[in-house]
């Protein structure tokens, strides 16, 4: 599902995220770029030197007469702080490619909710404390009951944003360690508050408020999970 590959991207930026910070704690111990090492002819005799860019100067420093592996240590480094910055370079490029991707994904996925419209009821018991019409960006809403602890609307008209919000509070946790098994588990692969109260009806131990959707025949003794006569 499109949703999956959503949450597929998200863990590919992550683990590239991490790539880079671990780059970047490697390049920390570098303190600069190791300075070039070039080959200097003194009295017909050749010697390595260190050359590096200070302003609009050129510096060297002499390595001594050149003999076969005496700057390996020095080339190593050369070697090793253009190899990570090659490597940066990649992750860097990769990291951009997969977030503009994400982007375009998040662009989908929020304009098919503003698409959606739908209606729903909520109760308090079989009490009907207000019914519900979303369209486009915004959700009507007939307040029936105006007890504050009946009613979860604050009044009638909202936007879609702030129902959404509404919502996920009648809804577990997104951020739960198990949030993933419990979607599996009502038959969801993605975490939207509207689906997720389609299948739980929005019900809590902590009061008496339910929610009832278009076609269904249902009371608050078939849903509620707290005794509503005790």
């Amino acid at each position: 599902m499109e949703y999956d590959e959503y949450l597929n991207i998200e863990d590919e930026i992550f683990a590239l995220k991490q790539q880079l910070k671990r780059i970047d704690e490697r390049l920390s111990r570098i303190t600069k770029e190791p300075p070039a090492i070039i080959v200097k002819t003194i009295n017909n005799k050749p010697y390595y030197y260190e050359q590096w860019r200070e302003g609009d100067k050129v510096k060297c420093r002499s390595l001594g007469a050149v003999s076969p592996g005496c700057v390996a240590d020095k080339e190593q480094q050369k070697l090793q702080y253009q190899e990570l910055i090659v490597e940066k370079n990649n992750y860097e490029f990769q990291l951009s490619q997969q977030q503009r991707i994400l982007e375009a994904y998040r662009k989908r996925l929020e304009n098919r909710s503003m698409l959606e419209e739908y209606v729903f009821e909520v109760y308090w018991k079989n009490m009907l404390s207000s019914r519900v019409s979303v369209r486009r960006n915004k959700a009507i809403i007939k307040r029936v009951i105006m007890h504050p602890l009946r009613q979860i609307f604050p009044s009638n008209e909202i936007s879609r944003n702030r129902l959404n919000v509404i919502l996920e509070h009648r809804c577990f946790d997104r951020n739960r360690p198990d949030a993933l098994e419990i979607l599996k588990s009502i038959g969801l692969s993605e975490y939207r508050p509207i689906d997720i109260i389609r299948r739980t009806h929005g019900v809590s131990y902590n009061d008496y408020i339910w929610f009832r959707f278009m076609g269904e025949n249902i009371r608050a003794e078939d849903v509620l999970v707290r005794d509503m006569y005790g």
